[in-house]
């Protein structure tokens, strides 16, 4: 990969992932970036959100369309469209889910085969178990105990991930975040 390119009006030498020309200031072209390479972070399921929060801040202060009003035509397609990128990374980095798929994909790993033909049925068995206790919440001492549960689940389930990784095992990797996306949507749909 290139380390440097030439800003595209002033012909100054940028580093390649530069959104800015240091010389002129002018918005850079598009360039391809995964949403970890946009933020410099650590390719790693456990990252700190309130790091990507500021980080992602910070470069929307620097690319907001709105600060670009009163420039070119081009500056101002290319301002919005390097938004668009950093709140689709930002999205991608923040839900535990497609940090999974998107470190999986970085990886090499394929989860398009294993998505179709997902067979846990202990798994499969365990949440609808969660869903039926959901369904049948009574009152709120109920609902605060399921919540926990599933908040403590969540964590669990996080840390395997994490440790999977840690070992490159990718398929128990994604299989785990199969199981943390069923829990997760189960917690966000749970009301009193």
């Amino acid at each position: 990969m290139e380390s440097s390119k030439s800003c595209w009006k002033c012909k100054n030498k940028i580093d390649f992932n530069s959104f800015l020309c240091s010389k002129c200031n002018t918005v850079q072209q598009l360039f391809d970036l995964n949403p970890y390479d946009i933020f410099s972070l650590e390719k790693k399921f456990d990252i700190d959100n309130d790091l990507l929060e500021d980080k992602y801040l910070e470069l929307q202060n620097i690319l907001h369309p709105d600060k670009f009003i009163n420039y070119s035509e081009k500056e101002r397609s290319l301002s919005n469209a390097h938004s668009s990128n950093i709140n689709n990374a930002y999205e991608k980095l923040n839900n535990n889910v497609s940090r999974v798929k998107l470190l999986l994909s970085i990886n090499g790993y394929d989860t398009a085969e294993d998505d179709r033909s997902f067979k846990d049925t202990s798994m499969l068995e365990e949440i609808m178990e969660l869903q039926n206790k959901c369904m049948s919440i009574q009152n709120d001492s109920e609902f605060e105990k399921l919540k926990s549960q599933l908040e403590l689940k969540i964590e669990d389930e996080k840390k395997k991930i994490t440790t999977f990784f840690n070992q490159k095992n990718f398929e128990e990797a994604h299989k785990t975040s199969i199981k943390l996306s069923y829990l997760e949507k189960i917690k966000d749909n749970l009301v009193k």
